[in-house]
Order: structure tokens, then sequence, then C-alpha cells
């Protein structure tokens, strides 16, 4: 099966992240890295866990270009909720704790920020720290992935 561009580069984010890992320079070890279901169900993050979400496209009139063949540009925003849960017996601060999960998944996310080409740029977001609502400690890292298809065909790329 193809995939189009916008499905490539969510599998290129879900394999970049799960890098994550002291032996390649980061400061913790990922768990898990999982995309799940709209329904949301079957989802219970563990410690060091990242949950990518895949949120509504906006043009992105500026990468844009006219002529044969033209291509069109997209905005494709996705929210990565990095989930800590703590031990109990623990020392440290839960922020230092969530604050250095941050760092590393940002890291990993800027380490191509062409996603080997199939965009033409990556832009970091807000960091939003989780409310005791949402059932988990850790923060939500918001990324924006441009990307650039042709406008007929949302399976290839135009550089």
């Amino acid at each position: 099966m193809a995939y189009p561009i916008v499905e490539q580069v969510a599998q290129a984010i879900v394999t970049q992240l799960e890098t994550i890992t002291t032996a390649n320079g980061y400061e913790n070890n990922v768990n898990n890295v999982t995309r799940p279901r709209r329904t949301g169900e079957n989802t219970r993050p563990q410690n060091l866990d990242i949950v990518l979400i895949e949120e509504d496209w906006d043009r992105n009139e500026d990468d844009d270009i006219v002529g044969a063949p033209s291509g069109i540009g997209w905005r494709v925003p996705f929210a990565l909720d990095c989930v800590v849960r703590q031990a109990e017996s623990s020392s440290l601060p839960m922020d230092q704790v969530i604050n250095a999960f941050v760092a590393d998944v940002q890291k990993a996310l800027m380490a191509d920020v062409t996603w080997g080409g199939l965009a033409t740029d990556t832009e970091l977001g807000a960091v939003e720290f989780a409310s005791p609502e949402m059932g988990f400690e850790g923060a939500t890292v918001w990324v924006e992935v441009l990307i650039r298809v042709e406008i007929t065909d949302p399976f290839s790329t135009m550089p």
C-alpha cells in the first residue's frame, strides 16, 4: 500500500522518536511511541511513553508552487503527549523529569527538519503541561511539519 506524504511523515516521526535512548545521546530511554485510534480505546500510557496525535491541517499558501506541476503547501500539526509516571519513592522534582523528557523529544524532532526530504521544514510549538484532569503527568509537545505535495497527487512531494 502506498502512503500519502503526510502519513509517511507521521511514520518517520514515530521512527525518530523511538531512537530516544541514552545510548543515542539522550537523557532518557523512551518506553513506547504509539499512534492511538481516534476513539482512544486501548490506550494506557506507561512511564516515558509518547502518544502521537495528528491534528487538523492548515493551508500553507507561502509554500504553494504555481506551474506545471503545481504544488500545494500544508501545515500539519502533531501533538506529542509525553507521559511521565514517576515512582512514589523518587526524590526528583516532577518538573525536572518532565523537562528532560520534553528536551529529548524536541531534540529528536529537530534532528532532520525535512524528514528525509518529505517536508520543507519543521517548527516546534508550545509545550503544555498536563492538567490533573488529563489523568497523567507529563507535557504535550506541539510540532508543525510543513509539507508540499503535487496538487493532483498527495502521494508525491514537491521540493
